[in-house]
């Protein structure tokens, strides 16, 4: 037997291992804490100046778009009527001669109807710019505004090529000119602004920028960075998936752990990178207070609590529990005096009160129970039919029934009846439940089932119905009682017994010289769903065949060992008992024989115990009609 430990050990054990788990879960809570916040601040400084020299460098290409769209609306102008007078061929290699002079690739001059008159592409002359999603952005020149750009886009003549638009208003909004720069053209111009933007950035103490082109050669690094020139290429699969995910990602870069975030901007590569011990340099700090603080304080609280709780309430407890370990072996007129502290004094004088309640309510209780389990015995044997032969001069059925009860208040019933001269029904209840309302329960459940049968139910349909009333009462239902039941009506003529199951235990049919437990299928109990229908089902038995309805109390029966008298000895039991009487030439002796006999078997298995559970058996013995041919 395993060695109980002293409540000084276990409450010292728990204090210890509390504490200790505390701090692990509080310097882990803490630790997750600072390195999420570390993390996020180094990666929101990163996004933020990643997103701020892509604006930089977004503004600063749109811009040149729109001055060199500006520069070239007013050579344009100048020349209007030339253009207007020549040929698409001659106005092409016009625009042709213009473009290379300025640091773009495509020119379109469009009407004041929004279509290209002139370009430097002689496919894209007549196209309407009201046609396409991408161009109506630059009718609003043709309005009040004077100047508009764009982001790169497809262009209208190759839709392999990627263009950045820019437009200027004619003075007079009779038109205006188009200037389009694709993407080589774009990295000659954007080199040009990239340093100022990038070397002027700053990203925490030893934080830098990078910018890399297309060929994974870095372009501009900040003031404080030796890798100009350097190329990424063994990092682009890392990059490329940061720019898809949009997130921080963590690399060894030229064998430094780093923080990077990258962004792609017109075929270049913003790159941010801060040192990940420079990131969480000053987390790494806190986190060392935070564990000099734990280890200091949380033995400190360890040692006080023990010490408190040794001696101002275990000393006090175990004085409590001797008197309490008296008072249990009987002893009511023991009295706790533990008077140290306003808790001890209200626990002893509660303890002290509760004895001599206990002193009378024992006396009274005890009677009072006995008064209501008779009373309850009392109703249920009155209300059960127990007069046998029950149907004297009917020879066609044979039915007897009986209840053994147990130590407790009884909770199981059985009833029969005939609901016509040759249909007989039988019914037995065991219900689950606790004190004087189980048998409230039992008249509820007996006299709705009559009431419902009588009016041409089912058993079925009566348990359906009966489902739904007993639900109705909220007494019931708050008091979690419930019952299995089993309910048969007997066709005397054919044999044909139709049933239904309510979680009811299988009855054991006995048919030429055989037990065996009928196959049904089994539903819920009675007031445990609300709106549950049952379903009927159908046992046809032959003369001669013997049935046999029982609760849970006959095989839970126990022997002094602990077993179960179980379905196997029932079935054994029902086999031997059958056999002292013929249940087609005397039904109601046979059905009598079957109930007594087994409940002697059972009584011998049980020895000298008292049953846990009432034990009840109905058994009906089918003899046939004068006119039955054995269908």
């Amino acid at each position: 037997m395993k060695k109980k430990k002293k409540l000084t050990s276990i409450i010292s054990g728990a204090l210890f291992w509390t504490a200790i788990f505390t701090a692990i879960i509080s310097l882990a809570v803490s630790t997750g804490m600072v390195i999420q916040n570390a993390y996020e601040g180094a990666s929101n400084l990163l996004k933020e100046n990643i997103a701020d020299v892509s604006q930089d460098i977004s503004d600063g290409f749109m811009e040149r778009n729109m001055e060199s769209a500006t520069e070239l609306k007013d050579i344009v102008w100048n020349d209007m009527s030339y253009l207007k007078r020549c040929s698409t061929e001659e106005a092409a290699d016009y625009l042709n001669a213009l473009m290379g002079d300025n640091n773009c690739d495509e020119i379109n001059i469009v009407d004041a109807d929004g279509i290209i008159s002139s370009s430097t592409s002689p496919a894209n002359v007549g196209f309407d710019f009201h046609s396409d999603d991408r161009t109506t952005v630059f009718l609003d020149l043709l309005e009040d505004q004077d100047t508009c750009a764009q982001e790169p886009r497809r262009s209208l003549n190759n839709t392999d090529a990627m263009m950045a638009f820019a437009g200027a208003a004619f003075s007079d909004k009779s038109g205006f000119l188009q200037v389009g720069v694709d993407m080589d053209t774009f990295e000659d111009m954007v080199i040009v602004e990239l340093p100022a933007s990038v070397r002027n950035r700053r990203i925490g103490e030893d934080g830098f920028l990078m910018v890399c082109n297309s060929s994974d050669l870095i372009v501009v690094a900040d003031s404080r960075s030796y890798y100009s020139g350097k190329s990424l290429d063994e990092y682009r699969e890392e990059i490329e998936k940061a720019v898809m995910n949009e997130d921080v990602f963590f690399l060894m870069f030229d064998e430094t752990p780093v923080m990077l975030y990258a962004k792609e901007i017109y075929g270049y590569y913003i790159i941010g990178a801060y040192p990940v011990f420079s990131a969480f340099r000053s987390s790494l700090i806190i986190l060392l207070v935070i564990f000099l603080m734990e280890a200091t304080l949380f033995p400190i609280v360890f040692l006080v609590i023990y010490l408190v709780v040794r001696k101002k309430v275990i000393k006090e407890v175990v004085g409590i529990n001797q008197s309490l370990e008296r008072i249990a072996e009987g002893s009511l007129d023991e009295r706790v005096e533990v008077r140290n502290s306003i808790e001890f004094d209200s626990l002893s004088d509660n303890i002290n009160r509760t004895v001599d309640r206990l002193k009378e309510a024992a006396k009274k209780d005890s009677n009072r129970l006995k008064r209501e389990i008779e009373y309850a015995r009392s109703i249920r044997k009155t209300s059960l039919p127990g007069i046998f032969p029950a149907f004297p001069g009917r020879h066609d059925f044979g039915i007897y029934a009986l209840i053994k009860d147990s130590k407790e208040l009884g909770r199981d019933f059985y009833d029969f009846y005939l609901l016509s001269d040759d249909k007989l029904l039988v019914l037995i209840v065991d219900i689950a439940g606790q004190g004087i309302s189980t048998t409230v329960f039992m008249m509820s459940v007996k006299s709705v089932l009559k009431s419902l049968t009588e009016n041409g139910m089912n058993a079925a349909q009566a348990f359906t119905e009966a489902n739904r009333i007993l639900q109705e009462n909220t007494e019931y239902t708050e008091l979690f009682i419930t019952a299995t039941a089993w309910m048969g009506i007997l066709d005397l003529n054919t044999g044909v017994l139709r049933f239904a199951n309510a979680g009811h235990m299988r009855p054991a049919l006995y048919h030429e010289g055989k037990a065996s437990l009928v196959v049904q299928e089994a539903e819920i109990l009675l007031c445990a769903k609300e709106g549950y229908e049952y379903h009927e089902q159908e046992l046809t038995l032959m003369p001669g065949d013997q049935l046999l309805l029982y609760t849970d109390g006959v095989t839970e029966t126990q022997a002094p060992d602990g077993a179960y008298f179980g379905e196997d000895r029932l079935l054994q039991s029902m086999e031997e008992a059958a056999k002292e009487a013929d249940a087609r030439k005397d039904p109601e002796n046979a059905c009598s024989s079957i109930c007594l006999k087994m409940s002697d078997i059972i009584s011998a298995y049980a020895g000298k115990s008292e049953p846990s559970d009432d034990i009840t058996m109905m058994c009906v013995a089918y003899a046939g009609s004068d006119d039955h041919e054995g269908i």
